[in-house]
């Protein structure tokens, strides 16, 4: 099997089986959602988190373009007038 392969059957797994239910609370962004976690779900979400911390700052380059990158969103998501960050209220 090609890693494709697998990633697009990793996609479609349930939410209601034990894998999906992890790759969920791995792959949630609503801080929302997050905020109403279990003890349990905000363990595995901190262990994933870390794991690639770590991973990043293994790899130098990437460290960079992550930052870089982060540094790109932050810039337009909160500029003044911008759609996530207007400043005038």
């Amino acid at each position: 099997m090609t890693w494709p392969e697998f990633c697009s059957l990793l996609s479609g797994i349930m939410p209601d089986t034990p894998l999906g239910m992890v790759v969920a609370i791995r792959a949630e962004r609503n801080p929302k959602v997050i905020m109403n976690f279990t003890p349990e779900q905000k363990r595995i979400r901190n262990e994933w988190i870390r794991r690639r911390a770590q991973k990043l700052k293994e790899d130098p380059e990437k460290y960079k373009e992550f930052w870089a990158n982060f540094q790109a969103w932050a810039k337009a998501a909160f500029k003044k007038g911008g759609a996530h960050g207007d400043n005038s209220r």
